[in-house]
């Protein structure tokens, strides 16, 4: 009786610790989908900020394509004036053009529907463009007063009213854009932390739950896995991560740097990162260092322009993040991200909005943007302004 009586007293002492086993198990599998689920979340808004930054680039990119067909319609419209005539193949060219500018009018409202800057620079150009269809109709019916009518009273009024319309449109999608990429460098920082805590309360739990080795062992293995996908992730990124000690000397850099920055990998080995910052730079390079390494945790971002192997220069975007006390880092995270294309489309961008595309002579809108400025600091210092006008 005795016998038969311990047997199931052991069946239910088994029971009890697989219950007590899966209990954990439970817990800590909740908790990671949650921290899974939570940075899925946050990737996937880091991903939605980055795409609806690329759509305002290339928002701004149409507006300036369509006023620089604009300048090509009317340069048309002076070869006709002068010539006093207008060929078949002119006439062509200008239909070709007017087709464009409506493919792109159209591209730009697909991308941005509901902004009232984009409705009103399309209706300034398709008025024009509907000027612009008679005033070529009037030259090749022969009616020459007529049409050097329409042009002073229809077809220029109507060319001018563009220009602020485009250059409103651009400015707002271009801190559009600034604010997005912005948001999204923000968002990836705080997935990092995020990512970095939920792992961290996970294996907190973990190790008082489990009082078990198969337990620990799990814990161990787990951990193992997640340093392999860091690690992956590290060598595999498209951006040079590097990680630097608080004046600067280079402790680990990923693969990258070979292909974004043309060095061999043993060619940086105990080199001090700001050699490679351009001289003007340097000293927000080191200021970069001295904020970023006061406080722990903190992310700092900023743009540098760095050397290549090869002698060239490339502008970086970089993420400074003090993980000074992070147990197997022990330093400060950067992380260079190559903006070099972006940058010199900028540059492309500003002299494209402010110049003419035909004679690259200064255009309207610049005109109008340094007489605003003028203006402004003759107010700051009580001064005036003169603008002179020569009819050539």
């Amino acid at each position: 009786m005795l016998l038969g009586s311990a047997r199931p007293t052991d069946h239910v002492e088994v029971q009890a610790r697989g219950h007590a086993f899966r209990g954990p198990r439970i817990a800590r599998g909740l908790a990671i989908l949650a921290g899974l689920l939570v940075a899925l979340i946050a990737t996937t808004s880091v991903v939605e900020l980055q795409r609806y930054a690329d759509e305002r680039r290339q928002a701004e990119v149409l507006v300036a394509h369509s006023e620089a067909l604009v300048n090509q319609l009317k340069r048309l419209e002076l070869e006709a004036e002068s010539a006093q005539m207008l060929t078949p193949e002119t006439r062509q060219q200008a239909e070709g053009i007017r087709q464009d500018v409506d493919q792109a009018l159209q591209r730009l409202a697909q991308i941005d529907p509901q902004s009232t800057a984009q409705r009103r620079m399309r209706t300034a150009i398709n008025q024009y463009l509907d000027n612009n269809r008679e005033l070529f109709r009037l030259f090749t019916t022969g009616q020459l007063k007529v049409a050097l009518a329409w042009d002073a009273s229809h077809s220029d009024p109507s060319y001018d009213a563009i220009f602020d319309g485009t250059a409103t449109a651009s400015a707002i999608y271009r801190g559009e854009a600034q604010q997005a990429v912005g948001a999204a460098t923000g968002g990836a920082a705080l997935t990092m932390a995020m990512a970095s805590l939920v792992l961290g309360l996970v294996f907190w739990r973990f190790e008082r739950s489990q009082r078990v080795v198969l337990e620990l062992a799990t814990e161990q293995r787990a951990l193992r896995k997640s340093e392999e996908r860091f690690r992956s992730l590290v060598r595999n990124a498209s951006d040079v991560i590097v990680i630097v000690n608080p004046a600067g000397m280079l402790q680990y850099h990923s693969p990258a740097v070979q292909e974004l920055w043309g060095y061999a990998p043993e060619a940086l080995q105990d080199r001090h990162i700001w050699t490679l910052v351009a001289p003007q730079e340097s000293k927000t390079a080191e200021n970069l260092l001295v904020e970023t390494s006061r406080t722990p945790g903190l992310t700092i971002t900023t743009e540098l322009c760095c050397r290549h192997a090869d002698g060239s220069w490339r502008n970086f975007e970089v993420i400074a993040n003090n993980l000074l006390e992070e147990a197997g880092i022990g330093g400060i995270v950067l992380t260079f991200h190559d903006i070099t294309v972006h940058k010199r489309f900028e540059h492309e961008l500003t002299h494209l909005a402010f110049h003419d595309t035909l004679s690259q002579l200064p255009n309207r809108a610049l005109l109008i943007d340094r007489l605003e400025r003028a203006l402004a600091r003759a107010d700051r210092r009580n001064a005036s302004v003169a603008a002179l006008f020569l009819d050539l």
